[in-house]
């Protein structure tokens, strides 16, 4: 299966593309359609919820895993996932941590 991702417009029933794509006129095609969030909104589907959490889980394992490399520097008091969550939100993105900001 060749596949192509393209940005469509949905109106009377029919998806428009907004530009031009690769494939000939008359052939089958399989949708999958996401229709983004408006800006700001954030998507609190329990299923959205739990992969957050499930990311946040991977990201503290990872970052657990790299300071049993360093366990023998003294802790500096720098969180990355913390910065990485304050990054986002200057961004204006989707923080990661809850809203306390706890990141343990």
């Amino acid at each position: 299966m060749i596949q192509h991702r393209a940005t469509a417009v949905y109106e009377g029933g029919v998806f428009k593309p907004t530009r031009p794509v690769p494939i000939p006129d008359g052939a089958r095609v399989e949708l999958v359609v996401s229709v983004p969030l408006p800006p700001g909104e954030i998507d609190n589907s329990p299923e959205a919820v739990e992969l957050r959490r499930q990311k946040v889980e991977r990201l503290r394992q990872m970052y657990a895993e790299f300071d049993a490399l360093d366990a023998d520097e003294p802790d500096d008091g720098y969180d990355p996932l913390v910065e990485i969550n304050n990054d986002r939100i200057r961004r204006g993105a989707r923080p990661i941590l809850p809203p306390d900001g706890a990141a343990s």
